[in-house]
């Protein structure tokens, strides 16, 4: 979430408003936005600011209204039409004038935890509204002069978020009138947001910003097992002032050598072939990172999004896109890679508030929702539902508030040798996280037993199998595993 300081007067500001007492008719003009971070510039340094840098848009003011004798309430909206690319917004300027006078830089307002604005890359105009309260020596001064006909008014945009608003809540109205258990559990984590297919849907991906933990991502990559690999979160002062967690994966492997890239990926979501998503995060980078690539991998296809970019090593930098769900793929992950060190010392990338999303723009990033009732999802190639020789939705889950349950008739797609270690697969992110490591003891054919792990990271492991009277044994393709497990979420 966006946190914005009070609007600082500047000291030509304060001259103009001075001015007003003795009767200068005054006019407040414009207002611009910057994506430079201003947020570490004191209250003095702003004052005497005639003006910023890196302007990205420029926007007439709203309808002002006279709040009391020394106080008007000025609204902005800031929209993205026409804009062609996302950037962080930092501060807003606002601009006035004496009538007839030359115009000055009124006040400025900074951001501590910054907005990102999006492009509009779909027909979609989005917006936020200001609305400054500021001092005026004499407020009956202030000139007030009615938006222009050839820009969007507030009235215009307010109408279209109106009918954006609408169309959500049908498709919301739409999916809840699923009365099958099962279909309403597939409800509530894909239908509602496919239906309403808007900017603004909800975030697929669990954990994905302000990290207390790597819960619901693994490291994974060539260079995962190196010594020098790791993935964890940290803080830094290009995010929110060092104030709040972002990831960090590191490696000193040499890029372009054998085993030198880490990737960051989050747990699996459902997703539906040929609808638009989108994904966006946040990420910066040392300057010895060789490059960075993200994928979306969906279980039948790889899909790289951004390929070897050299991310910037002194500010967070937007990333964003969107793609269609190739056709036959049902479930995808974000994973993001550090390719590697051009030097042989630590090579850091850090990355946050990572959003996937039933979306044809990226919107910003929002923390995902919880999904409750219960549905389906499929295990790894490892195992088949019992008497089948598919994966598929082989894994039944309940969930009601942060009790989760997991059942499943299974059998191993080939030989599993007695003491060896399988993935069963991964609890969808929208079912992460949870609390701890979970073991459950499952009974097995010819009342034999095996022991089932869910680990913190959302994969479930098939660690052992067991004979009542001959002790660990193999477990062959047909031989039947019950799983049952319940699990605290986080």
């Amino acid at each position: 979430m966006a946190k914005w300081n009070q609007l600082v007067i500047t000291d030509a500001g304060y001259q103009l408003s001075a001015q007003s007492v003795s009767g200068q008719q005054v006019q407040f003009t414009h207002a611009s936005t910057t994506a430079t971070d201003m947020s570490k510039l004191s209250s003095d340094d702003l004052k005497a600011l005639t003006g910023i840098e890196n302007v990205v848009q420029d926007f007439k003011v709203g309808n002002i209204t006279v709040q009391d004798d020394h106080t008007v309430d000025i609204p902005v909206k800031v929209i993205n039409q026409d804009l062609e690319s996302d950037y962080l917004l930092y501060a807003i300027a606002l601009y006035a004038k004496p009538v007839n006078g030359e115009e000055v830089m009124y006040g400025i307002a900074t951001a501590t935890v910054a907005d990102l604005i999006p492009a509009q890359n779909g027909t979609t105009v989005t917006g936020t509204t200001f609305n400054f309260k500021t001092h005026i020596g004499a407020a009956a001064s202030v000139n007030i002069v009615i938006s222009p006909t050839d820009s969007v008014t507030y009235e215009e945009l307010a109408n279209h978020e109106q009918v954006i608003d609408t169309k959500i809540t049908t498709a919301m109205n739409q999916a809840n009138a699923y009365t099958d258990n099962a279909t309403k559990g597939k409800a509530n984590t894909a239908d509602v947001v496919a239906a309403a297919s808007n900017y603004g849907s909800a975030n697929l991906v669990v954990n994905s910003a302000y990290p207390s933990s790597t819960r619901g991502w693994i490291m994974t990559g060539s260079g995962s097992s190196d010594a020098s690999a790791s993935f964890s979160v940290t803080t830094h002062n290009f995010y929110h002032n060092g104030k709040d967690n972002v990831f960090r994966l590191v490696t000193s492997k040499i890029a372009n050598e054998s085993e030198s890239e880490v990737n960051g990926s989050c747990s699996p979501f459902p997703v539906m072939a040929g609808e638009k998503i989108s994904w966006s995060a946040l990420a910066f980078a040392g300057t010895n990172v060789s490059g960075t690539d993200v994928y979306l991998i969906f279980d039948n296809t790889s899909l790289k999004v951004i390929d070897n970019v050299k991310l910037s090593p002194s500010k967070v930098q937007p990333i964003s896109g969107t793609c269609t769900v190739p056709v036959g793929a049902t479930n995808v992950r974000f994973r993001i890679d550090n390719s590697g060190s051009t030097d042989g010392t630590p090579a850091w990338l850090c990355f946050t508030e990572v959003k996937v999303a039933r979306e044809s723009t990226p919107s910003p990033w929002s923390m995902a929702p919880i999904v409750e009732g219960s549905g389906t999802f499929d295990c790894g190639s490892n195992f088949y539902s019992l008497g089948t020789t598919s994966s598929k939705d082989a894994i039944h889950w309940s969930r009601s508030g942060n009790s989760l349950t997991l059942n499943a008739r299974l059998t191993p797609s080939k030989t599993i040798a007695a003491g060896e270690v399988a993935t069963i697969g991964m609890l969808p992110s929208y079912l992460l996280p949870i609390s701890d490591e979970t073991y459950s003891v499952c009974q097995s054919a010819d009342d034999n037993i095996w022991l089932a792990e869910v680990q913190t990271n959302g994969t479930i492991i098939f660690l052992k199998h067991r004979s009542t009277s001959a002790g660990s044994t193999a477990a062959n393709n047909g031989y039947g595993l019950m799983l049952s497990m319940n699990i605290v979420l986080a």
